[in-house]
């Protein structure tokens, strides 16, 4: 076993170039695992707290687009829900439901004036029921 520190203390004295580089990559690698570990359980982490803020019992629904046409009317037209789709979604599902509101919402609007303007978006959420 003595003979095995010997030989490996000789290798390293005689490669000096090689085992300080070698000891540069040891250490540049675990500092990267460290980093990128570090990294993915901030993302996850990040991810949870998203979930959690929204809601974990909130169901959002939208009305999307038509995939065939109907009556005369093209494929892929937007279908817009009205107020009256919310009191049915409340009504129809009473015991699973316990409350429905709408929201409204344009994500890149330029509000102007004579003298100004921003372009921002805006979201509008109506009172549930």
């Amino acid at each position: 076993m003595i003979d095995l520190f010997r030989e490996i203390g000789q290798a390293l004295t005689n490669n000096k170039m090689r085992t300080f580089l070698t000891g540069i990559a040891v250490v540049w690698g675990i500092f990267m695992l460290i980093v990128l570990l570090g990294l993915s359980s901030g993302v996850a982490k990040a991810f949870q707290n998203q979930v959690h803020k929204q809601g974990s019992n909130q169901l959002k629904i939208w009305g999307g687009q038509t995939t065939e046409p109907w009556h005369g009317y093209k494929k892929g037209r937007a279908i817009t829900l009205k107020e009256s789709d919310l009191a049915h979604i409340a009504a129809e599902n009473c015991e699973q439901v316990a409350g429905v509101s709408a929201q409204i919402s344009s994500p890149g609007i330029t509000i102007s004036t004579d003298f100004d303007y921003i372009m921002s978006s805006f979201l509008g959420v109506f009172p549930a029921e």
